[in-house]
């Protein structure tokens, strides 16, 4: 198979003729950043478009500049335009239309512009919300100006385009010089520019198609005790990366695995499990690829891995979104469940609690009526100084981290800790609960702006797609002592100071990825449910931004479709009984 590839050398540029420059979005030198390469929105040109994933819809700081060189030589005034999407996500035209862009060389205004306007990073706004427009003007202090550029000739140029909105996508940059049409060269779409000296396109051959995967082996480590409602672990060798690296490991792989029974067929998301000994080791790299699963029957299961590699496709609707990946992409194989041994008040005993459609959950082992009984209090039960991550020096109301050091003297010989001795003080406030005769917890998964700010899966609080992998390992550490102690796990997803952080409220590929992490990690647990927000809606005087009915509905229906295991869907409404 023949495929054409740029090589860029040192100098690259890309040559004006007959008074135009083309060049393809994706053409840049640069590292991408936060700009992610997709191809969603029809008609682009290219190999695809690029679409901005930091900041906010409305607007932020320059980000991950992007570098496009190009030489003149017909000297004269040229005017920029960026053909360019803005992928709304609110009923809000102003949002998601804009980026930052800069000019470096010698050269003069062509029009009215000042020229310091042209030479530094200036706002250039523009778009369709459906298909594509062009970004054809500039914004400082609500002033628009067309950017018109005085080139001289045998002149090499140099545009920078930083993020600025969230969803903005741009497909190519083109300036034109005076005396052609400008509006007639948009529409008629010209190849692009050919590469001066320094770039050559030259064909390779791909051997294989799947010559970058390293020959590892596709069959699993598999553990725990094989028994039902226990947690069964398949953990594989996968591709070797990192929480920052790029491609993402949590939106650019997806990792899926269909158990089948005689009874019954569950798909089970993965997820990237760093080195696989996260919770002890503080790794936030590795090449461990993990999935849990908590089988509802007894008897022979069969397992059949999709493991599937593209821009956003942890995300999308579609299991067979992206390519293979590799490795141990459709990699299969059978176990044997036997019965759970477990007694109660241990909850493997009793099966998942579930809705049966009665009027009191069941669990559905015994098939007894569960009545929740447990603290409600402190939300910020997870904000614990012995798990991994920044978000105890970070300045967000860190006095507010809690030690549990009052419950060290609960924690009993051959409890689990991680790290070395770390997280006594949690396992014996777990402790002390089963043994006053609770049976849940109750506690934030993240409150970010709320009112505590320090329990969030995150890198950090502005990472919203990157997740810190060991402190997921840790929280694992206390949910399955929980849940082995007879403590049912409320998960409060949101709260209502945050409702909309996540794509403005909606159910897009921040809290689908949220959601579906969540679910990987710690849904295999047999009593639990997914409390979609606090207080949430506008129950509260002069409350600006909040969700409304069709977001709530989007949620419960994301999480629905994620989790195989029907765990109960709730929310804190704070709208009338009748929404």
């Amino acid at each position: 198979m023949l495929m054409s590839i740029v090589v860029h050398g040192a100098g690259a540029a890309f040559n004006e003729s007959k008074g135009i420059v083309v060049m393809e979005a994706e053409s840049t030198r640069s590292s991408l950043g936060k700009w992610k390469k997709k191809t969603d929105v029809d008609g682009f040109t290219g190999t695809g478009h690029l679409e901005f994933t930091g900041n906010k819809p409305e607007n932020g700081p320059p980000d991950s500049p992007l570098e496009y060189t190009f030489k003149i030589h017909r000297g004269g005034n040229y005017t920029l335009a960026i053909r360019a999407h803005k992928r709304l996500i609110s009923k809000r035209q102003d949002i998601c239309n804009d980026c930052y862009v800069e000019m470096k060389g010698d050269f003069r205004s062509g029009n009215d512009t000042p020229l310091q306007v042209l030479k530094k990073e200036t706002k250039m706004f523009g778009g369709r919300p459906k298909g594509w427009g062009y970004a054809v003007q500039l914004d400082v202090k609500h002033k628009t100006h067309t950017p018109v550029y005085r080139f001289k000739a045998d002149q090499t140029y140099t545009l920078t385009i930083s993020g600025r909105s969230k969803n903005f996508n741009i497909d190519r940059i083109i300036l034109v010089h005076e005396d052609s049409n400008l509006k007639k060269i948009q529409h008629s779409l010209p190849a692009e520019s050919k590469l001066e000296e320094g770039a050559r396109r030259r064909p390779t051959v791909a051997k294989k198609p799947a010559r970058e995967f390293k020959k590892v082996s596709t069959k699993p480590v598999i553990t725990g005790e094989g028994k039902q409602w226990h947690k069964v672990t398949m953990t594989f060798d996968g591709p070797a990366t990192s929480e920052r690296a790029v491609p993402n490991p949590f939106t650019d792989y997806r990792m899926d695995v269909k158990f089948s029974h005689d009874k019954k067929t569950l798909v089970v998301p993965g997820y990237f499990a760093a080195d696989g000994d996260a919770a002890n080791s503080s790794a936030d790299s590795g090449n461990k690829w993990r999935v849990h699963f908590s089988p509802p029957f007894t008897g022979k299961w069969s397992w059949r891995v999709s493991f599937r590699k593209g821009s956003d496709v942890a995300t999308a609707d579609q299991l067979s979104a992206g390519a293979s990946a590799g490795y141990f992409d459709q990699a299969a194989g059978r176990f044997t469940i036997a019965k759970s041994d477990k007694k109660t008040p241990d909850l493997r005993a009793r099966g998942r609690l579930a809705y049966v459609g009665k009027r009191y959950p069941r669990t559905l082992g015994d098939g007894k009526i569960f009545f929740k009984a447990g603290a409600d209090a402190p939300e910020n039960f997870l904000a614990y100084r012995d798990f991994d991550g920044d978000f105890k020096s970070d300045g967000e109301k860190d006095h507010l981290i809690k030690t549990w050091q009052p419950h060290v003297r609960d924690w009993r010989r051959g409890d689990p800790t991680w790290a070395k001795g770390k997280g006594k003080g949690m396992i014996g406030a777990v402790n002390y609960l089963a043994s006053k005769g609770m049976n849940a917890v109750s506690f934030l998964t993240m409150n970010i702006g709320g009112d505590d700010r320090n329990v969030f899966p995150y890198l950090n609080t502005k990472m919203l797609d990157r997740l810190d992998v060991s402190r997921l390992a840790q929280w694992e550490v206390v949910f399955k002592h929980a849940s082995n102690s007879g403590l049912f796990l409320h998960f409060k997803t949101q709260e209502t100071e945050n409702e909309t952080l996540l794509d403005w409220g909606d159910t897009g590929r921040e809290r689908r990825l949220y959601y579906r992490e969540l679910v990987a990690r710690f849904g295999h647990h047999p009593a639990l449910n997914w409390n979609m927000g606090e207080e949430n809606g506008s129950w509260r005087k002069n409350k600006k931004n909040h969700q409304n009915t069709r977001q709530r509905l989007a949620m419960a229906r994301y999480l629905k479709a994620v989790d195989p295991y029907d765990h109960p869907i709730v929310i804190h409404n704070g709208q009338w009984f009748d929404d």
